[in-house]
Formats: C-alpha cells, sequence, structure tokens
C-alpha cells in the first residue's frame, strides 16, 4: 500500500492531501487501470463518499483494497 500511497501523493499536485477528477485519472494510470472518460468519472463520484469533489488518501485506500486481492 506504500507504493499506492506513493503514487497518490505524486498526483496530488497542489499537495493537499486529496485529489481531484484530473488528479484521479492521472493515478488510476499511474496504477495501471485504463478505463473510459465516463466510468472514471462515476467511479470518482463512487469514491468521493463525502461528495466533496475531491478524493482523500483514505477514501481511495478502501476503495483500492476493496479491489485488489491480497
Amino acid at each position: 500500500m506504500s507504493d499506492v500511497r506513493t503514487q497518490f501523493d505524486e498526483c496530488d499536485q497542489d499537495g493537499n492531501g486529496r485529489i481531484d477528477l484530473i488528479e484521479f485519472r492521472q493515478l488510476l494510470e499511474r496504477l495501471g487501470s485504463k478505463m473510459e472518460p465516463a466510468k472514471v468519472e462515476k467511479l470518482f463520484d463512487v469514491i468521493d463518499s463525502d461528495e466533496s469533489g475531491l478524493i482523500g488518501f483514505d477514501e481511495f485506500a478502501a476503495w483500492w483494497s476493496e479491489r485488489s486481492p491480497g
């Protein structure tokens, strides 16, 4: 998970600890997940549980660990 954290932090361009939709797309690409833009937008909305328009690392990590085996 530390590699995921590193990738997350590198995509967090303004360093606020949260990523927006554009940064989220970049993060998924860095982690090897290629998706259609519409699917990325839907997924972003699902992960953004507090509907802030930003995803914190905790939100992302919870989703990532659910979808990644072991």
